[in-house]
């Protein structure tokens, strides 16, 4: 399966991706620049798994939170009908 990684905004320290064909809930993954990542839901701007965002982190994501909602909803259109199909078989 291959998955494609989406930039949304980046800054010195940090980028924002979406990712194709990945899990529920929507989120974002926010990969910093000594290759650590942490994935924060969507709309709710929570990091997920125990991990911690710094203000400066939270507050970009607010910034962009409709551009980022935008993409995930795009990105993942086909597998939520696909899997509707799949339920009504």
């Amino acid at each position: 399966m291959y998955l494609c990684r989406v930039k949304i905004f980046g800054s010195n320290r940090f980028r924002v991706y979406v990712h194709e064909l990945d899990h529920p809930p929507a989120h974002c993954h926010v990969r910093f620049g000594d290759k650590s990542e942490v994935c924060v839901t969507l709309p709710f701007v929570e990091p997920m798994y125990g991990a911690t965002i710094s203000r400066e982190v939270r507050e970009a994501i607010v910034e962009n939170l409709d551009a980022l909602i935008d993409k995930w909803e795009t990105l993942h259109r086909k597998d939520q009908k696909a899997a509707k199909k799949k339920k009504v078989k």
